[in-house]
């Protein structure tokens, strides 16, 4: 009982800028999702055509990335929204790699350089990064000459940082203070109290201790990896590898076999990463 107190308050204390709480609110959620893009890069028709949360992006080259949400809209644009409460998960250089990533994550053998959308990567932030005192930063490449932004270099890669410090009373603001807010019976949008009051019901209870409960697994063989622990290292390099494979067997319409000719995966391992994507 004293297990079950100490959850029920754990849940109580949440709020939307909590990434457990955040992929329980808005997991198959895309018109509340909708709702925060609309406001966030201030498109009042944005619609969301598909979305998930906690998407994993497995690399075999190289560190991959799970994304809070990755969404696409009716334009065709990827957009991966994160939230961050410290200031080294939220650097300009994870945004990057994150931008990155997405390109890797959608760009297929066979497609144009041309074909590559325009990306978004989104930072829902608790502190303010820059410390500009602005409530929103856009970040685009530009061509300089002589030292000044002259043109948008215009390869459609695009990084936003919302700073969650600021919470006004524009529509922005006071998305940021219901971000922020524990109580739903305090937020400014109805369906953002609704949905967190939800959350925090019974039923709520048990999604959002699921999700608890792989968050602590998952930070527990982030710490495993970097005790160095080679069999949990192993693990993760199986797992990347299998996560990989499945991305290309489904995105190119291939055959395993083919997939991992693709892969170039070496053909003394090929049954035992055959078995292991089997047993998925």
């Amino acid at each position: 009982s004293l297990m079950i107190v100490s959850i029920t308050d754990r849940i109580n204390e949440l709020r939307l800028i909590d990434d457990i709480f955040f992929s329980c609110a808005f997991n198959d959620n895309p018109r509340d999702m909708e709702f925060i893009l609309r406001i966030i890069m201030n498109r009042p028709q944005l619609r969301v055509e598909s979305m998930t949360t906690q998407k994993d992006a497995a690399n075999i080259y190289g560190r991959g990335v799970i994304f809070d949400v990755f969404a696409v809209d009716d334009l065709g644009e990827y957009i991966n929204i994160e939230v961050q409460r410290n200031a080294r998960n939220a650097a300009p250089k994870r945004a990057r790699y994150n931008s990155s990533m997405m390109d890797f994550l959608q760009f297929r053998k066979g497609k144009q350089f041309k074909d590559l959308p325009t990306t978004y990567v989104i930072m829902i932030t608790e502190i303010d990064v820059f410390k500009m005192n602005q409530p929103l930063y856009s970040i685009e490449r530009c061509i300089y000459i002589n030292d000044r932004p002259t043109k948008k270099f215009g390869d459609g890669s695009q990084i936003l940082y919302v700073n969650g410090n600021i919470r006004n009373q524009t529509p922005l603001g006071r998305l940021m203070h219901d971000f922020f807010c524990a109580d739903p019976a305090d937020m400014h949008y109805k369906n953002l109290a609704e949905l967190t009051k939800f959350l925090k019901t019974d039923k709520g209870a048990i999604s959002a201790m699921n999700n608890i409960s792989y968050e602590f697994f998952r930070e527990g063989e982030k710490r495993g990896e970097k005790r160095g622990e080679k069999r949990g290292e192993k693990r993760g390099e199986d797992r990347a590898i299998i996560l990989t494979l499945k991305n290309v067997i489904a995105n190119a319409k291939t055959t395993v076999e083919e997939a991992m000719n693709i892969m170039g995966i070496p053909a003394d391992k090929r049954s035992r990463y055959a078995k292991l994507l089997a047993e998925i």
